[in-house]
């Protein structure tokens, strides 16, 4: 199971059982990993690599066995 924590102040790994120092190795997912795909008036945002390989490469695994990604975060004050 995947859990993904999309709030700019993300503390889902706290809630999961994640150490400081376990949360401090997560990567983020970059917004690259997906884009906008336009047909028509319709947009969707799709991934531009195969979900296993995006929870493989930057999920961690809680001690429950729940594999956190993180999508979204503020680097810095006035960044958000």
């Amino acid at each position: 199971m995947t859990a993904i924590d999309g709030d700019p102040n993300p503390n889902l790994g706290v809630a999961l059982g994640m150490s400081q120092e376990e949360l401090g190795e997560l990567v983020w997912v970059p917004k690259e990993i997906a884009e906008i795909k336009e047909e028509g008036e319709s947009r969707s945002l799709v991934l531009t690599q195969p979900a296993e390989e995006v929870a493989d490469e930057y999920g961690l695994a809680g001690p429950d066995g729940v594999n956190l990604m993180v999508m979204t975060g503020v680097d810095h004050a006035g960044a958000g």
